[in-house]
């Protein structure tokens, strides 16, 4: 067996691929000099998720996973090693061998560089909860409106059944003013979870994608998602 990485708490990995586990639910991992990363994107194009964890390598490799296999993994210092298709999770006493798959179908991705017009908005943690707030508990086939204007961005979601709306209002100073409208069927699954970073950015212009970017001491997650096109704004 090869020797990876060890990392005091796999939970510091499953926590931030759980609630993508839906909409992509094979990674690719790369075991790099600084770390593990992972960038996805989903099959239908909508999204893309990147991961940065740092930590010690000792040999690099890359492959393709099942999420839901990576999720049986125990929340406990892990050792991980590779066993020709297999990686190798060692803990005390408990060993668990994840045969890998096929990752022909499963292209190498980096995350874009923004190039489009956009404002460069920073949250804390109180502000993040809010607009996870706002997505949770809706329908998937409801939608979240972004509305930057000069002096604030409004966050809105309005109920299909119109007896219920809520909006998170964020001073912020921007050239740029538009609409964007994302489904909430995957602002919940890629945001909802993501409680726990210290720093937060937003990045959002008129009609275009809107990025996410959470960090913390030793992980940086990156979500990139395109809006909902449609004609019943």
């Amino acid at each position: 067996m090869i020797p990876i990485c060890k990392l005091e708490n796999f939970k510091d990995i499953s926590e931030l691929l759980k609630p993508i586990r839906e909409i992509i639910p094979t990674v690719k991992i790369r075991f790099i000099e600084s770390g593990i990363s992972i960038c996805q994107q989903d099959r239908s194009n909508a999204c893309m998720v990147a991961i940065k964890h740092t930590c010690g390598v000792d040999n690099t490799c890359t492959c393709a996973i099942d999420v839901k296999d990576l999720l049986e993994i125990p929340a406990l210092p892990v050792t991980i090693h590779f066993d020709n298709n297999k990686i190798v999770f060692k803990q005390g006493r408990r060993t668990t061998k994840i045969t890998t798959v096929a990752d022909n179908y499963i292209q190498d991705r980096e995350f874009p560089e923004i190039k489009w017009p956009h404002t460069l908005i920073s949250l804390d943690g109180m502000v993040m909860s809010d607009i996870i707030d706002i997505i949770s508990g809706r329908e998937k086939d409801e939608a979240v409106f972004f509305e930057l204007k000069p002096s604030e961005l409004l966050i809105k979601n309005d109920s299909l059944s119109g007896s219920v709306s809520s909006e998170v209002s964020i001073e912020s100073i921007s050239s740029i003013t538009g609409r964007s409208k994302f489904g909430c069927d995957y602002l919940h699954n890629l945001i909802r979870n993501y409680k726990k970073f210290d720093k937060y950015e937003l990045l959002i212009g008129d009609d275009a994608p809107i990025v996410f970017n959470m960090e913390n001491d030793n992980t940086k997650l990156s979500v990139i998602l395109a809006p909902r096109l449609s004609n019943d704004d």
